[in-house]
């Protein structure tokens, strides 16, 4: 397991992956994720990663609400030294923005999870709901707008991130 987990060259069979997730009680695309979206981006995927800018006044204005330890820049900074790992990889963007921290989506062709973040409550009290497109301009439609408005108005996250996967300090 070892061996797999430190060479990114060296992806175990199915069998093997389903073994090793179900002895640690985990899904197979946590343990390889990095090697599942990078395989995906060289097979001409799109892999965006749209995050706050751990230093934004709308960041600052969240750690404020949730007022817990681990604090929404730090866990910033925890996702850009994970995605670090993509930086040189072809079709992986990954950008910032100002705002609006408020969504986790997770798009697949014509489905989608959406975590819509509420008030006062912190990420893992949050829903998720499972979308999928049915019709024009149904619930699918509207976040997938929301979430390319929010592309669109965001710049560059590699130019921001610390080179080396270092977290940057608070």
């Amino acid at each position: 397991m070892e061996r797999w987990v430190q060479d990114e060259t060296r992806i175990p069979h199915m069998r093997h992956q389903w073994a090793a997730a179900e002895a640690l009680g985990a899904e197979t695309a946590v343990l390889w994720l990095a090697k599942v979206l990078k395989r995906k981006a060289q097979q001409a995927c799109q892999v965006r990663f749209l995050v706050g800018n751990p230093e934004s006044d709308v960041t600052r204005r969240r750690e404020e609400v949730e007022n817990v330890p681990l604090t929404v820049s730090t866990r910033i900074r925890i996702t850009l030294s994970e995605i670090e790992q993509l930086r040189d990889v072809p079709g992986v963007e990954v950008r910032f923005g100002d705002e609006h921290i408020a969504m986790s989506v997770l798009r697949f062709d014509a489905e989608m999870l959406v975590t819509p973040h509420l008030a006062k409550l912190v990420g893992h009290d949050f829903p998720m709901l499972h979308l999928r497109r049915y019709q024009e301009d149904g619930l699918f439609d509207r976040f997938a707008y929301h979430a390319s408005e929010l592309w669109s108005n965001s710049r560059d996250g590699w130019q921001q991130s610390q080179p080396s996967g270092q977290i940057p300090s608070d």
